[in-house]
């Protein structure tokens, strides 16, 4: 079937997780060979993203079947068990994982603004503030820059050509910053490391034989972007 989600697990050498209709599919040998760990009936499995430091923590967003919202299922422990703590009315488009205040911590680009979860029990969704004059903005990307005990570094694609927004203060609400490509339309992010440097990659959409905007890099320091 149709693979929607890949992720390539960063603790663990040789492990993937990818997702396909309601299933979450595991290989542990460079994708030689795969083996079912969930299936969430009634849902299609559309984003998986795994925590930098924390060895075990996967999460994956599904649509719940005939609905705009959106349902979160959490793994410890390399998806051999899963928890739902959390579930949105709206759609989720992205999700990006990371450790705030060390604790592991989720973004939600959603069609109703971006939100972040506490992997912790008994956390609840709470709404991030990224353009004050638009709080419920919508985004259709989110990723997480910063390397495992570094301060946090989210980025944020909105949707309508938005642009792109970045916050180098852990994505508390309010310290997101426009940071260009106003007018395109963005909807993938992806961070890119090299030694002792960090990029911030985006990806364009385009539609029929349109050429589009491609793909577009900025270089990263830990609390300013590179002159």
């Amino acid at each position: 079937g149709d693979v929607t989600s890949l992720l390539s697990d960063p603790h663990q050498d040789k492990t993937w997780f990818c997702a396909s209709a309601d299933h979450v599919f595991r290989s542990t040998d460079d994708a030689d060979g795969w083996e079912l760990v969930a299936t969430f009936n009634g849902e299609l499995v559309e984003t998986m993203a795994s925590c930098p430091g924390r060895p075990g923590m996967v999460v994956a967003t599904a649509r719940i079947a005939g609905t705009e919202a959106s349902r979160v299922h959490l793994s410890r422990d390399f998806g051999e068990s899963w928890e739902s703590p959390a579930e949105f009315s709206f759609h989720v488009e992205d999700v990006a994982l990371g450790a705030v205040g060390g604790r592991a911590t989720a973004f939600f680009a959603t069609d109703n603004g971006l939100f972040r979860l506490q992997l912790i029990d008994g956390a609840v969704p709470e709404s991030v503030l990224v353009e004050a004059a638009a709080p419920a903005k919508p985004f259709y990307a989110v990723e997480v820059v910063s390397d495992p005990g570094n301060d946090l570094q989210v980025a944020v694609a909105a949707q309508e050509l938005g642009g792109v927004f970045l916050s180098f203060q852990g994505g508390k609400p309010g310290t997101y910053q426009p940071w260009g490509l106003h007018g395109v339309d963005v909807r993938l992010l992806r961070a890119q490391r090299t030694p002792g440097r960090r990029f911030l990659l985006t990806g364009a959409f385009a539609t029929g034989e349109e050429p589009g905007a491609g793909v577009s890099r900025m270089e990263l320091l830990p609390y300013q972007v590179s002159p």
